[in-house]
């Protein structure tokens, strides 16, 4: 992910001004991992079913990790409101 370090100068469009921060919309990808031991029916197959939708009914103590990569950012309005993330540069 690329971070640029530089001042936030006036809006464009006249909105809040900050010297330290900027505010930019960030997308990305999650990709998590869950292990469950879980009874099914006896002539079940992994074909048979909506596997997805049966395992988010039981799976909260499934969790065992999540990596986030395929970050992008994209500049927008300042929003003084906005979570800060304490990066280093």
């Amino acid at each position: 992910m690329s971070v640029i370090a530089e001042s936030v100068e006036m809006d464009r469009a006249g909105g809040a001004r900050s010297e330290t921060l900027r505010t930019v919309v960030l997308e990305w990808e999650e990709t998590s991992r869950h292990r469950l031991a879980v009874n099914v029916p006896s002539d079940w197959t992994d074909d048979a079913g909506d596997l997805g939708d049966e395992v988010a009914e039981v799976s909260s103590d499934a969790f065992l990790y999540v990596e986030r990569d395929e970050f992008t950012w994209t500049p927008t309005t300042f929003q003084p409101g906005a979570p800060s993330l304490n990066l280093e540069l």
